[in-house]
């Protein structure tokens, strides 16, 4: 048993390394344009549901807990949302656990106005 755990903690630090590094290789240069392929990170506040597109008219696809931080490609103009007396229109676009991607509301993310990612970082899809 001490062995499996030992192997499981060492698999986790070495994915984090190698994750950590491949985050980084992502980064684009600054101007260069921006592709889904970029990565970054976000983090929500308060819970936010990710949709299939950048509406509440869109289904629920997921969510994210408060004080989660998660993987983020970019963002994009939608539906305007207001909540906790902010209100915004951009939508990021993220990734749920089985890697699919899908739009979550920027007011639920802390940083700027769009989560904290660049302003190049324009969904192009």
């Amino acid at each position: 048993m001490r062995i499996a755990k030992a192997a499981l903690g060492v698999g986790l630090v070495v994915g984090a390394l190698v994750g950590g590094a491949a985050q980084a290789s992502a980064q684009p240069a600054p101007g260069a344009p921006v592709t889904a392929s970029a990565v970054y990170r976000v983090t929500a506040w308060h819970d936010v549901n990710m949709r299939h597109c950048a509406s509440t008219t869109c289904d629920i696809t997921g969510h994210v807990s408060a004080g989660t931080t998660t993987i983020a490609y970019c963002w994009r103009r939608g539906q305007s949302i207001t909540d906790a007396g902010i209100t915004n229109d951009i939508w990021v676009k993220g990734s749920l656990e089985d890697g699919g991607q899908r739009y979550m509301s920027a007011v639920y993310l802390t940083g700027d106005e769009r989560g904290g990612l660049p302003v190049d970082a324009v969904c192009t899809n």
